[in-house]
């Protein structure tokens, strides 16, 4: 009998490496499973020869890539899954032909495009998952001819509505899913009978439920978060799991049977009438159900009567888990218990605070779902006494909500740590948890992943915010969106997670917490007595034991912190065997190292200098100087030296696992695993940072290579080898020195110009750190037949898409991915700093360059012309300088070019405009200058066109309004004039047009595209009326006119723009009329002339400043701010901006700096406080972001005497006003506080940015193109601006910080710019102390000299006696052993040398270099 494998099933197996095309070999093989692994790569085309293969599942790998054409070949597959890897790219139209497929997965991967129509032919199709993707487009109609489908699940699959009919008639649907998606504005009218499970959940569904529903045999009907209205009615049998909460409904659901039904119903944030004798039930959720809102009962309308009889200032939960009480220095905090079992749909709530939750997890084959989880395999990293061992879940929505709250300012704090996905299993690494979280119905999380933000599972991260409080009730709702995986570590786990809650009123410093009774004075003073006692026998035993030998006295030595010994040649030899042959580590230029063993058992290095290196002296003495004081995990440790005639020796602590050179590219039996790998990778960098920034002196190393980093027995990485190193003063930029390092690993910069700072260490380091990934040497590679760098090698398998190929093959595909892209970044970030390789013409079939955000120089290569298939090139934000070149005009495929944030100069080439199938061209951000030449005229087929912030000289070209496929015009401080063309303004496909900062628009164009939805005219020298018609542009979004000359009232408003920027202008009338103040919208009027009423009232999305026709009065300034009168006026101010109340202490007293923290600031908001406020005006455009953010911080630890000051700094997107009012008249001496946050120096690309905006004072120009960085000389640096006798004449000061298009936008990433600030201080000239207050101290002296004063004397007295004794003993003793022993270097007295060089005359000095002076003696001195 012959045996044949014909099911292959290896699930849950955590097998790593790629698929083996192999399994070809197995002829009869029907079915292939490798679910739950951690397989990479692609899919095998080989295996479309297996005549019999029907299924495959590869779901939860770790495969990338396009999903490969030659799908098309498996001809009689019947199932595919690929769900939850990392496949990305269009769907190929190839796939259609696989027509005997009756079940398709594809979701959780990174799918774009739209269903191409080929996958109409798919009719036998029964199941069918696409969640969880980016795909684009409608549903497709041709879903409705799979006539045997049974599910179809499309949760956030990027397809949009509306549901076609033919989909809703299909017959045999049992399971119909889809969410978090828009255009489904209808209910479907579903035909089938057998439908199980409908779900049509944040849709956008209007209109009222349609009564059929309720007679279908539904198991689960989910259309929550939609808008559907009216009453719920014909209700006959509710489905066992029933969600219809985040709706309008309304009407008296008591008289239904929703009520009496034992299946799990959620009515919450509904306007259901209850009457007051309903009670709550566990199985129904009524939670903020009533059409009574901002109460007790409309909270909890089931509840009963509930009363605050007293108002709580905080709150402290432990989310799944029991009473827990965490301890802090003194003071201890209780979480409240929340371990209450929860169901499907469920309110819980407690004396002052509650729970809601919704949803049931799907597919998970359990009736009876388990909402809270702990960690009982492992305990959590920094557990905070358990704290984070249990966490609460939800599969939809999950609420926290607080009731009887005082009002005011919170600060929340939201606990996080993910203990359900394990990095143990390597298929687990792959789970993606991702969730939204609002906090008083506003979004303060999007897409949020607990490990991602962790950096790893069972590791804390706590989210922080302010939130304001006025009802008395405080909401916190975490929910799901569709997103992440749903089958890891096994089918049904997904949704929200959340470990600990805690909240406190912004007034209540301990916030909450109790104060440990401590009985400390006994403590005191036996510990004190305990230390005289100890210290008086330490004395004694160490008196006793300097007569011991010589072995034990260097070995105390070296424990009492002394880092540098003298060793005896003799000494030496005898540790080494005589330097045999046999102890032999290694050997570089310096020298042979050998291991050696001490008479008392310390195992040594000894690195013997080579008797050829000429410049061992120096470079002996160098390291000498530079290691002996420094002390780190990360730096190989120096213990002493040796001179002995002409022979030096430097002796080490002794490295078990020699180099990382040997351990990576050597014959060493050490293995590095991956988690080895990345821990010596941050071994290096934590060494490295201490050196340049941690270390008393700095010092840059140079020479960092493998070959230097040693590898201890736990394989921890130290740096060693300092001969190289010099100092880095830190007023000097950099050094100019004589090259030294090593080829491969030297900085351009560096090996080129002689150029050294810190930065050529970081540049090694990132050489070193593609070294660990990859497994291959830099130099060897250099050698190779290609002549191609480890760099260069890396960065083309990035381009083609292979950059997993990078990662060293010996792991076998063992290793996180995640981790090994973030290290392969790193590094291509840190060491991309040279000239762009022309070796990529070699990869003919290149499509697509992207370089966008390195450090590159130099040019574009024109090799890279002869890649036929090269349509998209995009070096944004790097150094690429000089003229644009003419050669570009041999790109013939070229669609895309891309080269904003660059140093180009110099005019636009007329070549350009042979590039005729441009349909994207970027030039914003450069140096280019003249005017735009006439032969782009001919780029008819392009559709976004940025050239802002450059030199061009000229006006905006007539040819642009033949480019009829033009959707985006950037045009910001251009240097282009006007006047706009008509031939533009008559652009039809126009979407976004961006215009500022110009001279010569001096009126408002006819813009005729109805599909315009960002029209930007910003200070652009406009004159009359606002046109009318502007109004009723359908999608228009955003309209910023300001800053011109616009004039007249502003009538005929239809919808008000999202974002409308009108401030700055002259317009007039009165403005209630409109609908301006009753919008949503981010209104801003400030600057203008209006007539407000008396009755209006301030709002956080209107600005008013300054908007009204009467100037120079506080009713002028603050309009609708009610009655403003000033009782005392104030002769100093002061501003932490951006942050919190700071105390700033100088030799006077101590300065408060008024807190600027609030997050209320939006687009368009003018907030002011006793007697100052903000003005801000502006959103960031393309940051893809809803919710901007306009307070910054850092973590950073910062230079300086008030570091706290400039932890954190407001910014704006266009226009932000500091206003003081209420001060005495009179000269003012005014400071504002400068530094740069946002940008870093330790990523290259990062310092490639540029920040520029003006800076008005009372009305004046101060400042223009200010840069901080470029003020400060770098990043987290301070600088402070100061303008003294700033003139107060009507009791207001006005400080304004106007963006006016220039700088670099993208970086660190899109939506990066506009002016920050971080403190302001401000003065009357006559107020000497600037409202300093005096220091008061309270010092209780008798006690302090009556604890410390016997103490000291005790211990001066031991101290005295016992060195007397010493140094009449050893004195002439220890002489005359180091001449005995040979030892060249004798020490002198600081006196002797004062004398020798006439107290360092400058007469005596003979040069000065990186180390610091050299001086002669002038005198004799004697050396007996």
């Amino acid at each position: 009998m012959t045996c044949h494998i014909i099911d292959l099933f290896l699930k849950s197996m955590e097998l790593p490496g790629k698929l083996p095309p192999q399994l070809v070999k197995l002829r009869y093989l029907r079915s292939i499973d490798l679910c739950r692994n951690y397989l990479s790569g692609s899919i095998p085309m080989e295996w479309a020869s297996m005549p019999d293969l029907t299924f495959i599942s590869l779901c939860a790998n770790n495969l990338s890539g396009p999903l490969p054409s030659g799908f098309q070949n498996f001809k009689n597959l019947t199932f595919l899954s690929v769900e939850a890897n990392q496949f990305s790219g269009l769907i190929p139209d190839e796939l259609g032909n696989l027509t005997n497929l009756t079940g398709l997965e594809l979701a959780s991967n990174k799918f774009t495009g739209s269903l191409p129509s080929t996958l109409a032919r798919l009719i036998y199709l029964e199941k069918v998952r696409l969640c969880d993707n980016n795909f684009s487009g409608i549903i497709p109609e041709y879903i409705g001819n799979w006539s045997r489908l049974r599910k179809l699940h499309l949760h956030a699959s990027g397809l949009k509505g509306p549901i076609p009919d033919a989909v809703a008639r299909l017959e045999n649907l049992t399971h119909l899913s889809i969410s978090d998606t828009t255009g489904i504005h209808s209910f479907p009218n579903i035909s089938s009978k057998v439908i199980q499970s409908l779900i049509l959940r944040n849709v956008s569904l209007s209109g009222s439920i349609p009564p059929y529903i309720w007679s279908k045999k539904l198991k689960t009907l989910d259309l929550s978060f939609n808008k559907l209205t009216g009453e719920v009615n014909g209700v006959i049998r509710v489905p066992k799991y029933t969600y219809l909460t985040g709706n309008r409904l309304s009407g008296d659901i008591e008289s239904g049977g929703f009520l009496n039904s034992e299946s799990n119903i959620d009515l919450s944030y509904n306007n259901f009438s209850w009457s007051s004798i309903c009670r709550e039930k566990i199985n129904i959720n009524t939670y903020r159900s009533s059409y009574l809102k901002n109460n007790l009962t409309g909270l909890l309308p089931c509840a009963g009567p509930i009363s605050c009889t007293r108002n709580q200032r905080f709150l402290h939960i432990n989310c799944g888990g029991d009473s827990i009480v965490t301890t802090n220095f003194s003071y201890k905090t209780k979480h409240e218990a929340d371990n209450n079992s929860t169901k499907a749909s469920t309110n819980h709530h407690f004396k002052n605070w509650g729970i809601s939750n919704t949803g049931d997890f799907m597919d998970d084959d359990t009736n009876d779902d388990t909402y809270t989880i702990s960690a009982t395999s492992m305990t959590p990293l920094g557990d905070s006494h358990g704290l984070y061992k249990t966490a609460r879940r939800s599969a939809l929505s999950l609420v926290y909500y607080a009731f009887c709250l005082e009002n005011g300012d919170y600060n929340v704090s939201l606990h996080f740590m993910e203990i359900q996905f394990s990095e143990e299993k390597p298929h687990s690494r792959l789970g993606r948890r991702i969730f939204d979280v609002y906090v008083q119905g506003k979004l303060f999380l999007r897409d949020f992943n607990i490990k991602e933000e962790a950096n790893g599972t069972f590791k804390p991260v706590i989210k922080k915010l302010k939130a304001v409080v006025t009802d008395h009730m405080l909401e916190i709702r975490l929910y799901w969106a569709g997103k992440g995986t749903n089958l890891i570590p096994s089918r049904g786990n997904y949704g929200p997670l959340i470990s600990a809650i805690s909240l406190c009123h912004s007034q209540e410093p301990r916030c909450g917490a109790e104060k440990i009774k401590h009985h400390i004075y006994p403590i005191i003073f036996g510990a004190t007595g305990a230390l005289v006692t100890m210290i008086l026998l330490a004395l004694g035993i160490t008196r006793r034991r300097c007569r011991l030998d010589n072995n034990t006295r260097e070995r105390d030595l070296r424990a009492q912190g002394l880092q540098t010994l003298c060793f005896t040649w003799r000494q030496l030899q005898a540790a080494t065997n005589d330097f045999d042959q046999a102890n032999k580590l290694g050997e570089g230029g310096f020298g042979c190292v050998f291991k050696g063993e001490l008479s008392d058992g310390t195992i040594i290095a000894v690195k013997q200098l080579s008797s050829k290196s000429c410049q061992g002296n120096r470079e002996f003495v160098n390291e000498i100087g530079m290691i002996s004081g420094l002390n780190h995990p990360n730096l190989v440790k120096l213990y002493g030296c040796c001179v002995k005639k002409d022979q030096l020796l430097l002796v080490y602590e002794y490295m078990e696992n020699n180099s990382l050179a040997l351990a990576l590219f050597g014959k060493s039996s050490t293995k590095l695993e991956w988690a080895m790998r990345q821990k010596i990778c941050v071994g290096i960098a934590r060494g490295l940072a201490f050196l340049h920034e941690g270390s008393v002196v700095r010092m840059v190393h140079r020479d960092i290579k493998t070959t230097n980093v040693l590898l201890d027995a736990d394989l921890n990485a130290k740096i060693s080898d300092f001969g190289l190193a010099r100092l880095h003063e830190e007023e000097h930029s950099h050094i100019s020195t004589k090259i030294a390092g090593t080829i491969g690993y030297m900085a351009p910069e560096y090996a080129l110009w002689g150029q050294l700072t810190e930065k050529a260490d970081v540049y090694s380091f990132g050489v070193v750190a593609m070294e660990i990934v990859s497994g291959k040497s830099n130099t060897k590679h250099k050698g190779s037949a290609d002549h191609v760098s480890l760099i260069n090698w890396a960065l083309m398998l990035q381009q083609t898409g292979d950059i997993m190929d990078i990662v060293d093959p010996v792991l076998e595909g063992d290793f996180n991915s995640k981790e090994a892209v973030r290290m392969i970044k790193v590094a291509l970030s840190v060491s991309l700093s040279g000239k762009l390789p022309p070796e990529l013409a070699k990869l003919q079939h290149l499509q697509k360059i992207n370089l966008c955000r390195n450090y590159l120089s130099g040019s574009i290569p024109m090799e890279w012309a002869s890649m036929p298939n090269l349509t998209s090139i995009s070096f944004c934000a790097n150094r690429l300088s000089g003229p644009l070149p003419p050669g570009l005009q041999n790109f013939k495929s070229l669609k895309f070019l891309g080269v904003e944030a660059n140093q180009f100069s110099g005019p636009i080439p007329d070549e350009l405009g042979n590039m005729i199938n441009l349909t994207g061209l970027e030039l914003a951000s450069n140096q280019f200058t003249g005017s735009l030449p006439s032969s782009l005229a001919r780029l008819v087929n392009l559709e976004k066109f940025r050239i802002s912030e450059n030199n061009f000289s000229g006006t905006i070209p007539e040819y642009i309004g033949n480019w009829s496929r033009l959707t985006r015009l950037d045009l910001q401080a251009s240097g282009l004039k006007g006047p706009f063309p008509d031939a533009v303004a008559r652009l039809e496909n126009l979407t976004n047009l961006f215009i500022s900062d110009m001279t010569g628009i001096n009126s408002f164009p006819n813009i005729s595209s109805q599909a315009i939805k960002d029209l930007v005219l910003r200070n652009v020298s406009m004159s009359g009326k606002i046109p009318s018609y502007i109004w009723s542009k359908p999608n228009l979004r955003s309209l910023d006119l300001s800053f011109n000359k616009l004039t007249g009232e502003v009538l005929g408003i239809n919808p008000v723009p999202k974002f409308t920027y009108l401030t700055g202008n002259m317009l007039s009338g009165e403005i209630k009329s409109g609908v301006y103040l009753n919008s949503r919208s981010n209104i801003d009027l400030s600057y203008n002339n209006f007539s407000l009423p008396f009755s209006c009232q301030e709002r956080s999305n209107i600005n008013t400043y300054r908007s009204s026709s009467l100037k120079n009065t506080l009713t002028g300034l603050l309009p609708c701010a009610g009655p403003i009168t000033c009782k005392h006026y104030k002769r100093s101010l002061h501003i932490n901006c951006g942050g919190e109340t700071v105390t700033v202490t100088n030799s006077i007293g101590k300065i408060t700096y008024q807190a600027d923290n609030s997050d209320q600031v939006k687009a368009a908001t003018n907030q002011h406080f006793k007697n100052w406020g903000i003005s801000n005006t502006g959103d960031f455009m393309d940051d893809n972001r809803d919710e901007d953010t306009y307070i910054i911080s850092t973590s950073l630890t910062l230079p300086g005497d008030s570091p706290d000051l400039y932890k954190t700094a407001r910014r704006s997107a266009l226009s932000l006003v500091y206003y003081a009012f209420c001060l005495e008249n009179g000269e003012y001496n005014l400071k504002l506080h400068f530094m740069e946050i946002q940008f870093s120096d330790q990523e290259l690309y990062s310092r490639l940015g540029r920040r520029i905006f003006d800076v008005y004072v009372q009305g004046k120009l101060f400042l223009r193109d200010f840069n901080i960085r470029q003020e400060a000389n770098g990043t987290l640096k301070s600088i402070v601006k100061e303008l003294k006798a700033v003139n107060v004449t009507d009791h207001k000061l006005e400080i304004w910080l106007y963006w006016a298009g220039k700088g670099t936008t993208l970086i660190p990433k899109r939506g990066n710019y506009g002016p920050l600030i971080s403190a302001i201080s401000l003065c009357h000239s006559l107020e000497q102390h600037c409202g300093v207050e005096k220091t008061k101290h309270h010092i209780n002296y008798p006690l302090i000299f009556g604890v410390t004063g016997p103490l000291v004397a005790i211990i001066f007295l031991a101290l005295g006696f016992y060195a007397h004794r010493k140094f009449r003993q050893d004195k002439k003793k220890k002489e005359r052993d180091l001449r005995a022993r040979g030892l060249q270097t004798v020490c002198f007295t600081w006196r002797q040398l004062q004398a020798a060089t006439n107290d360092f005359d400058e007469a005596n000095k003979l040069g000065e270099g990186g180390f610091g002076s050299v001086f002669k003696e002038s005198c004799q001195m004697e050396l007996s």
